[in-house]
């Protein structure tokens, strides 16, 4: 059960840090409804695709190392925990996790209407 948490744990982290490292110096070719960082302000140029996906880019491969760090600290603290304790412990690193992949989309919409909506 404590190998499915940390897995678990681990997966918002590497996805940051893979898409981040990706899009950073390669966003995605074309703008397209599938992949990649999808908003209406991202998707109204070329020129905005791209500097969306650097932007946020940059932002989530940090983020994501950090996180990771953080998230194999607390759980490696946690681990002989009791399964009560090893839950609440799951959720509120799930919690801080989504609250780190989000807030930079709020960021890159803000630096986007900077450059892109004078």
């Amino acid at each position: 059960m404590i190998v499915l948490y940390f897995i678990e744990l681990m997966i918002m982290p590497i996805v940051m840090v893979g898409c981040g490292g990706l899009w950073r110096k390669q966003p995605p070719k074309s703008i397209n409804k599938f992949y990649g960082y999808r908003t209406a302000r991202s998707m109204k140029s070329k020129e905005s695709w791209d500097f969306a996906h650097k932007y946020i880019g940059r932002i989530w491969f940090k983020l994501g190392v950090g996180i990771a760090i953080f998230t194999i600290i607390i759980f490696f603290i946690f681990k002989n925990s009791n399964d009560s304790t090893l839950g609440k412990v799951f959720v509120n690193l799930m919690i801080i996790q989504i609250i780190t992949l989000i807030v930079p989309i709020i960021s890159t919409e803000i630096a986007l209407k900077r450059k892109f909506e004078k």
